[in-house]
């Protein structure tokens, strides 16, 4: 009868406790995580350029990359490049724009600067696929990456240029479109890049042009 009594009392005091406010209850606060969200100009980020579809299957790896180093530095923030963009949207349908404008390839620096104003930025980030080659005796992809960040605030274009190329390992691909560690290695050459092209400080020109867009 009295173990019948304990264990009622502690039912009891359970169930206060847990209806009790969380001000209340006993044990350290949550701490709640601070998410610092990305500063600094706008870049344009353009889909990298591919040879003759070699690579096709790795560029959104170079895109989530560059995305992602661009918005951690605390120096720009990315903006996917887009034809559903709002600014290149208007300009397409007023013929400000032409489709051949909106499509790869994106290594012409004319080109660029007319999209960049376009969708009201400065800055711009292009890639490309300078060489991927597939070595069947070796069961290797040789990869060579580049990119330029480009700075168009002023008179002329202000332009940093960064290549970076690998191999996988022997053996680690069957054929030119088994991509697995090529994925691996497109990775690791932009972060190359990234850390080639990002400044340690932040930009002379830390002012993008008057935005017309809106940042994804």
């Amino acid at each position: 009868m009295r173990a019948l009594s304990w264990a009622l009392a502690w039912c009891l005091i359970a169930s206060l406790a847990g209806g009790l406010p969380a001000s209340a209850r006993i044990g350290p606060p949550k701490q709640k995580t601070k998410t610092i969200a990305p500063t600094g100009p706008v870049v344009l980020v353009f889909p990298p350029d591919t040879l003759q579809g070699s690579g096709d299957l790795t560029t959104d790896v170079v895109t989530e990359v560059e995305e992602s180093r661009l918005n951690a530095s605390h120096v720009y923030q990315a903006l996917a490049f887009l034809r559903s963009l709002p600014t290149i949207k208007r300009s397409l349908n007023d013929a400000t724009l032409t489709n051949p404008d909106v499509s790869p390839p994106f290594e012409d620096i004319v080109k660029l600067k007319k999209l960049a104003q376009a969708a009201g930025y400065n800055f711009v980030l292009s890639t490309a696929f300078d060489a991927y080659r597939f070595d069947p005796e070796k069961g290797q992809i040789h990869i060579t990456l580049s990119a330029r960040l480009i700075d168009f605030s002023g008179e002329k274009p202000k332009v940093q240029s960064a290549t970076a190329s690998g191999v996988t390992p022997e053996k680690s691909a069957q054929h030119e479109t088994d991509v697995a560690a090529a994925r691996q290695l497109v990775r690791s050459l932009t972060g190359q890049l990234m850390d080639s092209l990002l400044p340690k400080t932040a930009p002379a020109s830390s002012a993008p042009a008057a935005r017309r867009g809106s940042v994804r």
